[in-house]
This record gives structure tokens, C-alpha cells and sequence, in this order.
């Protein structure tokens, strides 16, 4: 018997939300469903991310961050290279299109900050 392998995933409530609903999806049309408890969601996903390795990212679709959709700054921190005074800003950034939150980190030299004080003030 050959591996099932999935290309898609697909996520819902049911029942209420009593239930969670996980519909996995191989490229030739093929799917595995698998129904959890509400309860035992937190212990699945947390056996998951315990694999995930350093440096494995699940990438942002270029759509969902472009003018004119809709997404919002959720929180932020700054944090400052000694050494040659760039700053990383981390934005916590909620996209509703894909049902998740993600961490962007933007590196600014020691001019760009200047430059983004100057025109801020």
C-alpha cells in the first residue's frame, strides 16, 4: 500500500464546535477525514508543533498582504543590534483570508530608523 501523502488540508467546526473536522486532500483528488474532540485539539497540536524543526516557516500567499486587503497589526517589539545599531521591529500581523497570525521581522540599518523618525514626526 502506497504512503498517503497530502497536498491540502482543510479545517472546520461541527457540531456546534463541539467537534473539529480535519480533511486532508492528496493532488489526485483522493482525501483522509479525520473527526477530533473539541478537547483533544490542544494535545494534537501540540504533539505537532514539537516537530516542527528550527527554521521551518509556513510561508504568507503575497496576496494576503498587498494594498487593499484586509489584515491588522496585532502587537509588535523592537529589538537592537549593539553592535551596529540596526533594529528589528517584530510585527504580529492577524490575516483573516488565511485563518491564522504570523510574525514578520522587518531589519532596519541605524539611517532607516532615522529616515522613519524624520518622516513621522
Amino acid at each position: 500500500m502506497a504512503d498517503f501523502i497530502p497536498r491540502e488540508t482543510q479545517v472546520a467546526s461541527i457540531e456546534g464546535g463541539a467537534k473539529l473536522q480535519v480533511i486532508f486532500r492528496e493532488e489526485e483528488g483522493a482525501t483522509c477525514e479525520v473527526i477530533l474532540l473539541q478537547e483533544q485539539v490542544p494535545g494534537f497540536v501540540a504533539q505537532l508543533v514539537s516537530h516542527i524543526e528550527q527554521g521551518q516557516v509556513v510561508p504568507i500567499r503575497a496576496q494576503s498582504l498587498r494594498i487593499g486587503r484586509d489584515f491588522q497589526f496585532v502587537g509588535w517589539s523592537i529589538q537592537r543590534n549593539a553592535a551596529d545599531g540596526r533594529r528589528r521591529l517584530i510585527a504580529l500581523i492577524d490575516l483573516p483570508d488565511e485563518g491564522r497570525q504570523v510574525t514578520l521581522p522587518l531589519e532596519f540599518s541605524e539611517a532607516d530608523v532615522e529616515e522613519l523618525r524624520r518622516q513621522l514626526a
